[in-house]
């Protein structure tokens, strides 16, 4: 048998939303709790940076410590603020990272980027990566490892630096939402309370 861990990354400062927007309450439930409610139903084992442990300065080092004490073959990495996270994302990740070691859900961008280095207007090739990520676990212990990248917004440009490993992408729906600025909250709320009136 597969065992999968999750780690949750909630050791964010909130600086831009204003405080620490993990610990926020929808529906009396603080938003990271959401997440590791919905992980515990899918997963082996969960783990909380910023909860069960502490953070790191930088995502990339608090996803290192989650990697130290995880236990299963394959981890999935969640952003404690993408309370939208549903059971059949994960267990598309799950299915997915058995056959290739990262794994990302993406979106194809809807808007046209304008790249300033390149000075490239972008739209047909981008995709956005979100959140929740799928790999197996030597591979990203050994990536944070050897890397040569100090702050990584994103897991799999590790598995890139030190593997040159293309990420195998699976396009999703836009409920990976990420509560980043006050108002953001809000629209999860409401997002909450209409799902809830369907069901």
């Amino acid at each position: 048998m597969n065992s999968f861990s999750g780690i949750i990354l909630a050791g964010g400062a909130g600086n831009r939303f204003g405080c620490k927007k993990q610990f926020c309450k929808i529906n009396g439930v603080p938003v990271y709790k959401i997440v590791e409610n919905i992980a515990r139903e899918c997963l082996d084992d969960v783990i909380v940076v910023g909860v069960d442990i502490e953070p790191g300065e930088t995502r990339q080092e608090s996803v290192r410590r989650g990697l130290i004490i995880a236990k299963g073959k394959y981890c999935l990495i969640f952003d404690a603020v993408r309370p939208l996270v549903s059971k059949e994302q994960i267990e598309i990740l799950k299915d997915k990272v058995v056959n290739h070691p990262s794994v990302s859900l993406a979106r194809k961008s809807v808007n046209t980027i304008y790249d300033t280095e390149s000075q490239k207007y972008l739209r047909k090739t981008i995709y956005e990566l979100l959140v929740p990520q799928a790999f197996e676990t030597k591979f990203l212990k050994e990536a944070h490892c050897r890397t040569t990248i100090n702050d990584a917004t994103d897991d799999t440009i590790l598995m890139k630096n030190v593997f040159g490993l293309e990420p195998l992408l699976v396009e999703t729906g836009n409920n990976l939402f990420k509560i980043t600025y006050p108002g953001d909250i809000e629209i999860i709320r409401a997002i909450k309370k209409f799902q809830d009136r369907k069901k």
